[in-house]
């Protein structure tokens, strides 16, 4: 059918056109309200500025159409299962629009309005979302891979269980979206905002997330493996359990973060504020916390052997019971420390303040100390004995084993966990 032919059928009061076949039809500024075009070809066609408000395009083939500005449908099913791939939809109007399990591969949405628009399971794969509105849409388990969503609006947005890998987030607002779940490895969220986010369970590995705001996120058991964190704000996030083994969080900010139980061995903490931040029963195995700020952290039960804490600031911090051996504490900062029962055998604090920490049954068995302050021989062991600071590092060992079996049995810990 030519277009001339359905708009002149459209104006005599005829509305269905189920199935027509529209393929590099010319619909330009037509007005065609409540149009039904349900399973209608129309791949290539031009519709910009077209007036499809209420129309039924349930199904219909609309790959490589052309929809800039133009007013599509917005009722329930009636986008759904449709395919537009490759499409230009840029600045089209899509909001509340019904879009579940459509194919949106490699369409032109840049600047587009979806804002509240229900996208569940759809293919938005190599599209250009550049700049578009999707303010509380739904995105759940839908396909994003090398999707273009830079600085696009994703306000408390739904993405969980989705597939966002190698996308580009750069610059996107997702402050409050639920990405529970979902797939970003290798995506790039450069001087994103996540705040308050929910990001537990999501896979971040070899993402770029340096500037971003993530302050108050939720990213319980997140995996987190060799991502970019330079620089990004971590203030308050939950980040319990979470695998970050071999990140790069060089001068971000912790402060008062929960990363109890997390995997940080291998890590860049280097001049990363990490005040009052919980590390309880951490693996900082090999970690790098060169001028870290660590005061009044919570460090008790950790793995930092071969850990590098030069010059870091740990005055006021909990050590107790934590495997520091061969440990380089070379000039930091133990004041009012507690390292009670902590095992520092081969350790270097040469240089380093200790005044007034808390010394009761260390192990400092062939540590390094020269230039110390305020170690004595009184009050901490340097012998090769020390049975009872060695009674508990073994009985710290069968407590972290017996621990790492409960994890085990945990699906969240088999996840993100090398055990």
């Amino acid at each position: 059918m030519k277009a001339s032919d359905l708009i002149a059928q459209y104006q005599h009061g005829h509305r269905d056109f189920n199935g027509v076949y529209l393929s590099e039809a010319n619909l330009n500024t037509a007005q065609l309200p409540g149009i039904n075009l349900a399973w209608a070809k129309l791949t290539c066609a031009q519709a910009i500025d077209t007036d499809l408000t209420n129309a039924k395009l349930f199904g219909a083939d609309l790959s490589k159409i052309c929809l800039e500005l133009a007013h599509v449908p917005q009722r329930s099913q009636d986008l759904a299962g449709a395919d537009l791939s490759h499409a230009n939809l840029q600045g089209a109007n899509l909001q509340g629009a019904n879009l579940t399990t459509a194919s949106l591969v490699a369409a032109q949405l840049n600047q587009a309005n979806l804002q509240q628009a229900n996208l569940t399971a759809t293919d938005l794969s190599l599209a250009n979302l550049q700049g578009a509105n999707l303010k509380q849409a739904d995105l759940s388990r839908s396909r994003l891979i090398a999707t273009n969503l830079s600085r696009a609006n994703l306000d408390k947005a739904n993405l969980q269980g989705a597939v966002i890998s190698m996308a580009d987030l750069a610059g996107a607002n997702l402050q409050r979206v639920n990405l529970s779940a979902s797939d970003l490895n290798e995506a790039d969220l450069s001087n994103a905002n996540l705040e308050e986010a929910d990001l537990s369970l999501v896979d971040l590995s070899n993402a770029n997330l340096q500037g971003a705001n993530l302050r108050g996120a939720d990213l319980t058991g997140a995996r987190l493996c060799n991502a970019q964190l330079e620089g990004a704000n971590l203030r308050f996030v939950k980040m319990s359990k979470a695998n970050l083994r071999g990140a790069d969080l060089r001068r971000s900010h912790l402060i008062a973060a929960d990363l109890s139980w997390s995997d940080l061995r291998q890590t860049q903490l280097g001049e990363t504020n990490l005040a009052k931040a919980d590390l309880s029963r951490c693996w900082l195995h090999e970690a790098d916390l060169t001028a870290a700020k660590c005061a009044n952290a919570d460090l008790r039960l950790c793995d930092l052997r071969g850990a590098i804490l030069v010059g870091a600031d740990l005055q006021r911090s909990l050590l107790s019971l934590s495997n520091l051996e061969e440990a380089n504490l070379r000039g930091a900062n133990l004041i009012e420390a507690d390292l009670s029962y902590a095992y520092l055998r081969g350790a270097n604090l040469d240089e380093a303040d200790l005044s007034y920490a808390n010394l009761e049954e260390v192990i400092l068995e062939q540590a390094s100390r020269n230039g110390a302050i305020g170690l004595t021989i009184e009050i901490a062991r340097f012998d090769d004995y020390a049975p009872s600071g060695i009674q508990h590092w073994q009985q710290y060992d069968q407590y972290q084993s017996c621990d790492r079996q409960v994890l085990q049995r945990s699906k969240v810990e088999i996840e993100q966990f090398d055990f």
